[in-house]
C-alpha cells in the first residue's frame, strides 16, 4: 500500500456560492461503504453538488430488513439540506426500491424534494 502524506494546504481557498451548482440528493444506506466514493467518480463534481444523508439499515440484506427501513426513508431525505429546492433525489438502494417498491420510495423522495406532481 502506498504511504500517504497528509500537510496544511499552502494554496488560494476559493468559495463557490450555493448557487452555482445543481444539487442533487442521496439517500445511502448507513452500512454502505460506497456511494459518496461512486457518485464523485461518475458526476461532473464542477457542475452538480452531491449531499448525503444516511438512512438506519441493519445487515445482512434481508427482505425483512428491508421493508423495516420503509418508514425512515422520508426522514432521512428531510436531512438533506432542508432548507433547499434539490434539482434531484436518489435513493441509492436497488435491492430496497425492489422489495418496497419502485413507486412507493419514489413517492418518499419525491415529496422531499418538493417535485411531486401530485
Amino acid at each position: 500500500m502506498d504511504d500517504i502524506n497528509i500537510g496544511l494546504y499552502a494554496g488560494d481557498l476559493t468559495y463557490d456560492p450555493p448557487d452555482k451548482n445543481k444539487k442533487i440528493g442521496v439517500i445511502a444506506l448507513s452500512t454502505d461503504v460506497t456511494a459518496e466514493r461512486d457518485f464523485a467518480r461518475i458526476l461532473p463534481m464542477d457542475a452538480l453538488g452531491v449531499y448525503v444523508t444516511r438512512v438506519a439499515f441493519e445487515n445482512p440484506t434481508t427482505p425483512e430488513n428491508l421493508r423495516k427501513m420503509a418508514p425512515l426513508i422520508t426522514q432521512a431525505a428531510g436531512l438533506i439540506l432542508p432548507e433547499e429546492q434539490l434539482d434531484a433525489i436518489c435513493y441509492s438502494c436497488t435491492a430496497a426500491s425492489v422489495v418496497i417498491g419502485m413507486m412507493r420510495s419514489k413517492l418518499w423522495c419525491m415529496q422531499r424534494a418538493q417535485i411531486c406532481p401530485w
